[in-house]
């Protein structure tokens, strides 16, 4: 996701935002159902919604009786400006201090609307870019520039945590997956820890896919260190890949195409004889149509391909295909079973 589209829908979400904060006044229930829909898609949803009541809370205390129309004061202030010393003559005391009450009035109100603004947005600045944990949410991309300059890029639900110092790049891969595109420096090690293998660079391009039970290192430029402790190394090059399990094994093996590794950075998905199992597992990543599958001969079938990751249809028009295989849809889950 770049940068123009994070802010294109940030800026829909907050028109949504808006919509809602207006139709909950209205107290209608059959809303409520929506509405809560609405903030279980995204924690952005949330953030976006908390963060316009409250900014809609301190506008209110500007004027709380509604003693004054902004409006009418800016109309004011444009119809009678202060006339300069320098082209007309100072007004007499007497003559000051009505329209002196009024414009200090309205400065007043255009201070405090400024303070709620720079809390708003320092707000949201705090909310969206904490300083040592970065995540996304279901179907979310996010690229971050880290302190010494290098670039991570976070694939769908992938939450990590940053551990700089002077002596230390570390960090730890908590869920999902992710592509790091490394600063080079000889003296700071950049390690990304997960629960099964630590991977160490100086500097280098290669992505990181925490599983459960494993991790998985795929080297796209430079060399890798993997390993399942400090101690025991596994060094990788361009093209290789390494897989570390929590018994402490490392597999390590060749990629025929390593760009398929980070495919997820177009949205695409590359199969090459997965099981359905984990073919499946993808998909659920990415969208909110959950697919099941029922039955364990199901699951160990396989399959190759390449398909978009934001289209479940596609994977679900080529199971429907199988002559064996019945698709039935309940709501936003899609149940694949043997036929009988």
């Amino acid at each position: 996701m770049t940068l123009n589209t994070y802010q294109a829908d940030d800026k829909r979400i907050a028109l949504q935002a808006a919509e809602w904060l207006m139709r909950l006044r209205d107290g209608d229930p059959r809303d409520k159902a929506a509405f809560s829909a609405w903030l279980l898609e995204s924690r952005r949803h949330v953030r976006n919604f908390l963060l316009l009541a409250a900014m809609e809370q301190e506008l209110g205390r500007v004027d709380p009786q509604r003693r004054h129309d902004v409006d009418a004061l800016i109309a004011e202030a444009q119809a009678s400006p202060v006339p300069h010393p320098a082209t007309s003559r100072l007004p007499t005391l007497e003559q000051k201090r009505p329209n002196q009450r009024r414009l200090r009035t309205w400065w007043m109100a255009v201070g405090s609307i400024a303070a709620a603004v720079v809390v708003a947005v320092t707000l949201t600045l705090q909310l969206r870019t904490p300083a040592d944990e970065y995540s996304t949410t279901t179907g979310e991309q996010r690229t971050v520039k880290l302190p010494d300059g290098s670039l991570v890029h976070l694939n769908t639900r992938t939450r990590l945590a940053l551990k700089f110092s002077a002596s230390e790049r570390d960090i730890q891969l908590i869920d999902g997956e992710a592509l790091f595109i490394v600063q080079h420096d000889a003296d700071r090690p950049f390690r990304v820890i997960t629960d099964t293998a630590v991977a160490r660079a100086v500097g280098t391009q290669f992505n990181v896919y925490k599983h459960e039970g494993s991790t998985t290192v795929s080297v796209v430029e430079g060399r890798v260190q993997v390993s399942s402790s400090d101690t025991a190394n596994t060094p990788l090059g361009a093209g290789e890949a390494a897989t570390a399990y929590r018994d402490g094994s490392v597999k390590k093996e060749s990629v025929a195409d390593p760009a398929a590794a980070i495919a997820w950075r177009e949205r695409r998905l590359a199969f090459q004889d997965d099981p359905l199992a984990t073919i499946v597992a993808e998909f659920n990543r990415y969208n909110t149509l959950q697919i099941t599958l029922e039955g364990a001969e199901l699951q160990r079938r396989t399959f190759t391909g390449v398909l978009d990751a934001d289209k479940p249809e596609s994977l679900l028009r080529l199971l429907s295909k199988e002559p064996d295989l019945v698709l039935s849809q309940q709501g936003n889950e899609m149940v694949i079973r043997m036929r009988r």
